[in-house]
């Protein structure tokens, strides 16, 4: 979950500026339909077993953010980073109590995560040459 909190920023920075870079990865669904197993391996898919216990392949990751060892499409889809992605919209307007009336301390910390990152994001969007 944490991978997936860490790479939503990045991911969806991507998606809007350069959605064709993600097309595919950004739908399980139609990435599975389209591409072999051997192929969704070597893009750590979150859905394929590896036999050896050991993901090889590279999953995407964006020029300015973390790496991660699992396909971020797949991260940002795992019902509780769409949960805390979601919190967090709350959170930000100072609303989270409307959308959880007693938010665990995993979304609390889930939140601070997001936000971290968000700054990150901010950060390197700031430097010169990131801004496109």
């Amino acid at each position: 979950m944490i991978e997936g909190l860490r790479i939503a920023p990045w991911f969806f920075d991507e998606q809007r500026r350069n959605p064709a870079n993600l097309s595919l990865i950004s739908d399980c669904g139609k990435c599975m339909a389209s591409l072999s197993q051997v192929q969704r391996r070597a893009l750590n898919c979150g859905f394929e077993h590896y036999p050896s216990g050991h993901k090889t392949g590279m999953a995407w990751s964006h020029r300015g953010g973390p790496r991660v060892n699992t396909c971020p499409g797949y991260l940002i889809r795992l019902p509780q980073v769409a949960e805390v992605t979601r919190a967090h919209h709350h959170w930000s307007k100072g609303e989270l109590q409307s959308f959880a009336k007693a938010p665990s301390s995993q979304m609390l910390e889930g939140i601070e995560i997001l936000d971290r990152e968000l700054g990150e994001l901010q950060a390197w969007r700031m430097k010169d040459g990131n801004r496109d």
